[in-house]
């Protein structure tokens, strides 16, 4: 499982090394929002 910070260095690696548009970042963000939420049972933890 990911840790927080996994999570963020993810997100910053889109937005930096693959300089993807904050909507894909957004999209990445609630789909891993969602994988927790629903198939793992637990809150994905704070990001900001």
């Amino acid at each position: 499982m990911l840790s927080d910070e996994d999570v963020k260095t993810f997100l910053s690696y889109l937005a930096n090394a693959q300089q993807v548009s904050p909507n894909t970042q957004k999209v990445a963000l609630n789909a891993l929002a969602f994988l927790y939420n629903q198939f793992l049972n637990q809150p994905l933890g704070k990001i900001a």
